[in-house]
């Protein structure tokens, strides 16, 4: 049956044909799955799991696809169950002790819970979701979302939602992208806000958490732009490593002696010289000049940070070279574990800015990477297939991927109403 929708006709005749599904494109480069599960006797059973693959990989277990739609149910049930944790945690609460609630100003979900049961007269947890679901959102795609370290903005499927007011129970019927991504924010925030560690909290100067955040950024950035250089530079020699680099900049004395003497910490002035004059232009530079830049900048005199904005290079970029000139055989992991004070010296400047716009972004980086690591283990529990979630809003819309097997688990515990069977 799968095999049969290659043939443009049979493809036709199966309503697959139409605007937004093949729409004249080639039917035989699609891929089918088709996998059915029936419940019986508190198991899911697997009745029918078949592709049209004709290659040894289960795409139903063994792919990651991004899903735009799916991930909006996962985003759902997911805001449903914190709607519902919520409910646990204030229901009981007078109206009175309900006004008194203090909640972090950004964990917009914490602080509708606590309105709408202060206003209430039905508490129950029924009423409580119904109304979540009719909570509304904008949908306009003009809001830039600082998320995943940068600036972002995102696109409806269907530009006649831009003008929108949509209710979450709308939305997930229309599949409209940015209502799911106000609401992911919404969920990042709740689960930040109950981290432990508040975004105001760390603005203070000498809050001791402060300079820890930073830290953790520098580490999670620094490994991110070190694997980079890693594998750039794989199976070059020293010599071939140290040309690609070159090859990146504008080869001034200056930044070329910074650069060598960072690299090769051991090398006597005469080599320093046979550098230099292979890569400057011209006749080369006099003796004194060349003497001078091999002692201005001897690697004792300045840190990484420093070296690497004297050279107009990632500093992590010039570790690297210099650590496995001296260890050619060393792997990932032991770079890796060898470079931890690197990696922090290489963010000195960050630790002594005031804060201030750089330091605020990037501990809400780290603030939201953690929040997601909390949600992760919500989503897991759901049967969410892989070990992390991307940590941006667009997670919402798909970037964090999924497959069949996985969305298949995920139906069968809504239909079981909550329960997980095997």
């Amino acid at each position: 049956m799968l095999r049969q929708l290659s043939d443009p006709a049979q493809a036709a005749a199966a309503g697959l044909a139409g605007e937004r599904l093949l729409n004249g494109a080639e039917p035989g480069s699609v891929i089918y799955s088709f996998t059915l599960y029936e419940r019986a006797g508190g198991a899911n059973l697997l009745r029918v799991q078949a592709d049209n693959l004709d290659q040894p990989l289960n795409i139903n277990q063994g792919t990651k696809l991004e899903l735009g739609s799916t991930a909006k149910l996962r985003t759902l049930a997911n805001y449903l169950e914190i709607v519902a944790r919520l409910h646990g945690k204030y229901s009981a609460l007078t109206s009175e002790q309900l006004r008194a609630v203090r909640v972090d100003p950004s964990d917009r979900l914490s602080r509708w819970a606590v309105e709408y049961l202060a206003a209430s007269e039905d508490r129950s947890l029924p009423a409580m979701l119904e109304a979540a679901m009719n909570q509304s959102y904008s949908a306009s795609p003009a809001e830039g979302f600082f998320t995943g370290g940068g600036l972002h903005y995102f696109e409806n499927f269907d530009r006649d939602d831009n003008a929108r007011v949509l209710t979450v129970r709308e939305a997930f019927q229309r599949s409209v992208n940015l209502v799911f991504i106000r609401l992911m924010r919404d969920l990042v925030h709740y689960y930040a806000s109950h981290g432990g560690v508040l975004l105001e909290a760390l603005k203070e100067r000498k809050h001791p958490l402060r300079q820890e955040y930073l830290r953790r950024f520098a580490d999670r950035e620094g490994r991110t732009f070190l694997a980079r250089f890693h594998q750039k530079y794989s199976g070059l020699s020293q010599d071939e490593a140290l040309e690609t680099l070159i090859g990146e900049i504008l080869p001034t004395p200056k930044r070329l002696a910074v650069i060598y003497r960072s690299v090769r910490p051991e090398a006597s002035l005469g080599e320093f010289a046979l550098f230099l004059a292979a890569h400057t232009r011209g006749a080369g530079l006099p003796w004194k000049t060349v003497e001078k830049l091999y002692d201005e900048y001897a690697p004792e005199r300045f840190g990484w940070s420093d070296r690497g904005w004297l050279a107009g290079v990632h500093p992590l970029g010039l570790w690297l070279l210099e650590y496995k000139g001296r260890h050619p055989e060393a792997d990932w992991r032991q770079v890796v574990e060898a470079s931890a004070a690197q990696r922090r010296a290489a963010y000195e400047w960050l630790y002594r800015l005031p804060y201030g716009p750089a330091q605020e972004w990037r501990i809400r980086t780290v603030l939201e990477t953690e929040a997601f690591r909390r949600m992760h283990k919500d989503w897991q529990r759901l049967g969410f297939p892989f070990d992390s979630l991307a940590p941006s809003y667009a997670t919402a819309i798909g970037s964090s991927g999924d497959n069949p097997a996985a969305l298949a688990e995920l139906a069968g515990i809504i239909l079981n109403g909550g329960v997980r069977y095997p």
